[in-house]
């Protein structure tokens, strides 16, 4: 180990925990558990510590310098940076990870029949205050997300209630009126006798990559080693959304070459003994087109492959962010 490791964070259980699990393998850096049950280890990078968390702990693991880096839910880092009057303490560094996905939304009860979207909800607010002289009660855990959405849509007259157990029971248990609750399908809002509504989407969410904006951080042995974290995420993110293709072709003529090289991200055309060899890659939604072009122009040996990892000439999520860090004062 370093002198001066990373400290990279990771969810300890659940969904979050296996789908990192998942993206840390395909980038050949998976974490082996070590005799501690908090502390991990990642294969192939030694410069790098795990620490192994609850999701709603890493962004102020993270905000408060006991890790340097962490995944985690959007949801989770977007409540900690909506904090009023606070400094934004954590930087997200990757914000689609593609898993964990599910969205924030505003539930009301499903016998609520004429509210259906967010201008009526005003109205309920309204008729609870003059006809029972209280405000609209919003069951949350995120209070600081439903605050910024509220705020969006114009709408004030409500207070919020905190939510220590299961958020969408609140309503049935009669602690509030309506819920500001993370779903990934509905089935459980639907389950306690609630419904989404027109323009009730508060934040939609995923695992994300974060990282501490603080400069002081930043030493050149943990830049590095977050750089290759960053690098092989990246790369295999990028992997997921391409395809490799390779092709014999008799003979390539220019029009066979055209119409390929309009569908493909791009291409290497080598010169064989029997004729054409075509090396190149293409965005998943294209496979479909460039197999029917193969055909039409008598490719021979054809082959359209997934990869592992799909590596960039250059750092993008990895410059993005040390630029950020650099240009802080």
């Amino acid at each position: 180990m370093t002198a001066e490791p990373l400290v990279l964070t990771v969810v300890a259980k659940g969904s979050l925990h296996d789908g990192t699990l998942d993206l840390l393998d395909r980038c050949f850096i998976p974490i082996k558990r070590g005799s501690r049950s908090y502390a991990a280890r990642m294969a192939g990078l030694p410069g790098v510590e795990v620490l192994l968390s609850r999701a709603d702990e890493i962004p102020e693991l993270v905000a408060s310098g006991q890790a340097h880096a962490g995944i985690t839910g959007l949801d989770l880092v977007s409540e900690v940076n909506a904090e009023p009057g606070a400094a934004r303490s954590v930087q997200v560094v990757i914000e689609d990870l593609r898993f964990g996905r599910a969205d924030l939304v505003l539930g009301v009860p499903a016998v609520w029949l004429d509210v259906a979207g967010l201008d009526d909800l005003v109205e309920v607010a309204a008729d609870l205050r003059h006809e029972h002289g209280r405000v609209l009660r919003v069951a949350t855990k995120f209070p600081n997300l439903t605050r910024s959405f509220f705020a969006r849509a114009g709408f004030g007259d409500y207070r919020i209630v905190p939510s220590l157990g299961a958020t969408e029971g609140a309503p049935k248990a009669g602690t509030a009126d309506v819920v500001v609750d993370l779903t990934s399908t509905g089935t459980t809002l639907e389950a306690n006798g609630l419904k989404q509504i027109a323009g009730g989407r508060a934040l939609r969410s995923q695992a994300c990559l974060v990282a501490t904006p603080d400069p002081a951080v930043w030493t050149p042995p943990r830049r590095q080693a977050f750089t290759q974290v960053i690098d092989l995420v990246e790369s295999a993110l990028a992997a997921g959304d391409t395809r490799v293709v390779r092709a014999h072709f008799a003979d390539a003529d220019d029009g066979c070459r055209a119409a390929l090289d309009a569908v493909l991200l791009d291409s290497a055309w080598i010169e064989a003994d029997h004729g054409t060899e075509l090396d190149g890659h293409l965005a998943v939604a294209d496979v479909h087109e460039v197999l029917r072009l193969l055909r039409a122009h008598g490719a021979q040996n054809a082959v359209v492959e997934a990869v592992d990892l799909m590596v960039r000439p250059t750092h993008h999520y990895a410059s993005a962010f040390f630029a950020a860090v650099d240009a802080a004062p």
